[in-house]
């Protein structure tokens, strides 16, 4: 393998690098960016939440369909 090909390889994977790419990437290519590879899934992932954070709300479920039955209408077939 090339010397110039292992820096390519190598920059392509430092998070701090990653990190300022993805700051210039709408929300759109982050998605398409989170297939490449885990360091690249995890950093676009964090941009994501940052741009679009969520609330978590924890309840104390005593029936398991409480929760499913939400998370069934998120399916595909239902979108």
């Amino acid at each position: 393998m090339e010397n110039s090909t292992k820096i390519r390889h190598l920059i392509s994977n430092l998070p701090e690098v990653i990190h300022k790419i993805m700051e210039f990437l709408p929300s759109s290519d982050l998605e398409a960016a989170s297939l490449v590879n885990h360091t690249w899934e995890e950093e676009a992932l964090n941009h994501l939440l940052v741009r679009n954070p969520i609330d978590i709300h924890l309840l104390d479920v005593t029936d398991p369909s409480d929760v499913l039955l939400p998370l069934k209408n998120l399916s595909p077939a239902y979108l």
